[in-house]
């Protein structure tokens, strides 16, 4: 008994038995720390019928339904997580948060040998748009993009999520490059972050693109110029709007932005208007760099 009560006084006061070997730091490392999950659900209320006219029926019912109208699996991805769920054609499956803590949004994905997971969408944002997913970085680069449908609505207090093939025959933004110089577009996603994947457009050249981040009401597209670092911020809202780029020395003007649109279709063009002059043929100079833009 003696024993027993100086055992329990050691535990009190923090200290380790005799005998006992205290726990390492490492030991509490090596447990991962499972995140908090969330599960939500929504309420339908309704009047009952019959003999229970004076009831109220209560459905619980999962806040969020992902219906996938496919022809292949469908793996859906919390916003920073590394929870996967896989969905099969033809199937829906109810969705929850994996980590109460991040983004509530999901990414899109399928065929993941050849394609990206999609930019995250908010799921409390009803509509109907084009989902776009990337192609990686190791296939050919004339793979096209998969496009994907989604239409969001609500039944009953859940929001289903229902993804299908996209059959649209427009795109959202058509580039024009009218310069000497490779143009790198970039466009920020629902929280003004820059995306992943830049769109390259070669000199003199015209490029289709779909949005990465169709819920996003006001679309801004950075461009950036040849090998200058600096960032020029475009506002796609901002119809028959010219934006001149000039040159930060001599403030000539050296190129020019136009932004108008075309039915659903958008169009941003940037013309060259002022050219290197042409070294002469009995000199050997180096090719100069792009100027500085300001």
């Amino acid at each position: 008994e003696q024993a027993l009560k100086q055992k329990q006084l050691q535990l009190t006061q923090g200290k380790a038995p005799a005998g006992a070997t205290p726990p390492r730091a490492s030991d509490a490392q090596k447990k991962p720390v499972k995140p908090p999950k969330c599960y939500e659900v929504a309420l339908s209320i309704q009047k009952g019928s019959g003999r229970f006219w004076r009831s109220s029926e209560i459905t619980i019912l999962p806040r969020y339904m992902v219906v996938n109208k496919t022809d292949g699996t469908l793996f859906v991805c919390q916003f920073s997580t590394r929870k996967v769920n896989a969905i099969p054609a033809g199937e829906c499956k109810p969705m929850h948060w994996y980590d109460r803590t991040k983004t509530r949004g999901w990414h899109f994905l399928q065929n993941h040998e050849m394609y990206n997971y999609s930019n995250w969408i908010d799921p409390t944002r009803i509509g109907e748009f084009t989902l776009k997913l990337p192609p990686r970085t190791n296939v050919s680069p004339d793979t096209p993009e998969k496009l994907l449908h989604v239409r969001l609505h609500l039944d009953n207090g859940t929001t289903f999520i229902v993804v299908s093939p996209e059959k649209r025959e427009f795109h959202d933004l058509i580039v024009i490059n009218q310069s000497e110089f490779e143009i790198k577009l970039n466009e920020s996603d629902l929280e003004g972050n820059p995306s992943k994947h830049n769109l390259l457009v070669a000199s003199y050249t015209t490029k289709n693109h779909y949005f990465d981040s169709p819920q996003e009401p006001l679309h801004t597209v950075s461009v950036q110029i040849g090998r200058s670092k600096t960032l020029h911020y475009v506002s796609l809202t901002e119809l028959s709007s010219k934006k001149k780029i000039t040159d930060e020395t001599n403030s000539r003007p050296l190129f020019e932005i136009t932004v108008y649109a075309d039915g659903p279709t958008r169009y941003l063009t940037l013309k060259q208007l002022y050219f290197r002059p042409q070294p002469s043929a009995s000199l050997s100079l180096p090719s100069p760099e792009t100027p500085k833009l300001s």
